[in-house]
């Protein structure tokens, strides 16, 4: 009777811990409700700030037109790398030109519990930075380089 109460207490912790995992459901199916398959191509690199690779900056791809949610974003690792995904990790973005937008956070979260921008915003907004991107068909790009300074 203990056993079976612990299942099924258990199971839905289970079930919303698999639904974090950031996995995504690639079928036929989910994918043309989607939108249909997508055709990214690889974007990739590194992230300094004041010289140095440091992990936790949130990387923001709008699209070159602007608009207030982004298409895609990631987070670079403890050295600074990058890389985006769309369908599949690092696997990349769509050809398109987008505008970038950069946060440092203290955590890895959403929304409040990522921390405040330790850049004090100056990078986010990306209609007022020179931080863009263009991605080709048939082009990867993977050694994207982009230095941010803190102060």
């Amino acid at each position: 009777m203990v056993l079976r109460l612990n299942m099924v207490l258990l199971l839905p912790v289970v079930l919303l811990l698999a639904g974090c995992t950031g996995g995504m459901d690639n079928s036929k199916e989910n994918l043309d409700e989607r939108g249909g398959p997508k055709n990214p191509i690889p974007v990739s690199g590194k992230v300094t700030v004041d010289g140095e690779g440091v992990p936790r900056v949130f990387i923001y791809a709008y699209t070159k037109e602007g608009g207030m949610k982004p298409v895609s974003e990631c987070t670079s690792e403890p050295d600074g790398s990058f890389c985006f995904a769309t369908q599949t990790k690092c696997d990349g973005l769509e050809a398109g030109d987008y505008r970038l937008a950069f946060a440092l956070r203290d955590k890895a979260g959403k929304g409040k519990d990522e921390g405040q921008d330790r850049f004090g915003g100056k990078y986010r907004n990306p209609m007022e930075n020179d931080f863009t991107l263009l991605v080709e068909t048939g082009k990867p790009q993977t050694d994207l380089s982009y230095e941010l300074q803190s102060e």
